[in-house]
């Protein structure tokens, strides 16, 4: 009796399994087959929208010191000693390097000699005329030999002064140009001067994108050869014209570098949002179909979808400008 109760529950759950295998083998099935069929898209219908499309773009943009000076020499002379050393932060009027002044130093002390000779001489020359000893007449020549004896003091202490080359503005020096005992004539560059507090960033731009380049706007600039982020520059201003030759704007932006990190005379690229389309009408990419280079939608018309070629400009952001061929409010499909 217990083995045939055994082979009853044995054969009941052979046949559970066996059934539980079918359903599971049939629904894998369904299953497949649901996979391998094609996605039924349904056909939506939008209407076409006007907006203006924007592009990002690069631009080469060259970096300037905000001042520089190649400072030459006044007088002609010999180097005698240099006063600064090239990388030094220099105050405007610090003394850079000194020329032999020796001859413009003897001019000076004999200008400031005779100056004070006529000085003495105007003096004694007033106090005779009060007591009517010299006529009027010698009272002003001995004036107008003060006068003259100035102006040869102040040409002489001005030509020995100019034997000291000093900064023209605060900033760095950049350079040296000469050696101790060079012999130099007026015109000479003698040294470099930067000032790096600031600096300008210039880029050359068309007609058509002179809309993202307003003044006081910030540009993002990535430079070419520094691992610096975040760097910006302020729009300062845009030329009034476009250069002849090149049918270019000039844009001056200021780039903030307080604490000299970077130096003039570097590139970078200036990346800008810039309008590529003025408002007009515009299409999902989805929505255009090419046919042999032809651009075609599906417009709808009482309930049906007829094809129509339209011209469209390059796709920017799935968005397709549209040129000609429909028009904003128009209703298309998209398959």
């Amino acid at each position: 009796m217990g083995k045939k109760r055994t082979k009853w529950f044995l054969g009941l759950v052979t046949l559970i399994a066996g059934c539980l295998l079918f359903v599971a083998g049939a629904a894998l099935d369904d299953l497949m087959r649901f996979a391998s069929e094609p996605t039924v898209h349904i056909p939506t219908t939008v209407e076409v929208r006007a907006k203006p499309l924007y592009r990002d773009r690069e631009f080469p943009v060259e970096i300037r010191p905000w001042l520089q000076a190649r400072v030459s020499a006044e007088v002609p002379g010999r180097i005698l000693e240099t006063l600064a050393k090239p990388g030094q932060s220099l105050n405007k009027g610090d003394a850079i390097l000194r020329l032999d002044d020796g001859t413009a130093r003897i001019a000076l002390d004999l200008a400031i000699a005779r100056h004070m000779e006529t000085s003495r001489l105007l003096v004694e020359t007033e106090r005779l005329l009060k007591s009517n000893a010299v006529p009027q007449s010698a009272y002003d020549a001995a004036l107008e030999q003060v006068r003259t004896s100035r102006l040869e003091l102040d040409a002489a202490r001005d030509t020995f002064e100019k034997h000291t080359i000093r900064a023209p503005f605060t900033g760095i020096l950049d350079g040296i140009l000469v050696n101790t005992g060079d012999s130099v004539k007026p015109g000479d560059p003698i040294a470099r001067v930067v000032d790096l507090g600031k600096l300008r960033a210039y880029v050359d731009i068309t007609e058509s994108d002179l809309s993202a380049f307003q003044r006081g706007s910030r540009i993002p600039l990535k430079l070419n050869s520094f691992a610096i982020t975040g760097l910006e520059g302020r729009v300062e201003y845009v030329s009034r014209s476009a250069d002849p030759s090149t049918g270019l704007f000039r844009v001056e932006s200021i780039i903030d570098n307080e604490e000299s990190q970077l130096p003039g005379g570097i590139t970078a690229t200036a990346e800008v949002r810039v309008l590529a389309y003025p408002r007009g009408p515009v299409v999902p990419a989805e929505a255009v179909e090419f046919s042999i280079g032809d651009a075609v939608v599906f417009k709808e018309r009482s309930g049906k979808h007829v094809p129509a070629l339209i011209q469209v400009g390059p796709e920017i952001d799935g968005l397709f400008p549209v040129l000609s061929g429909l028009s904003e409010g128009e209703k298309i499909v998209i398959h």
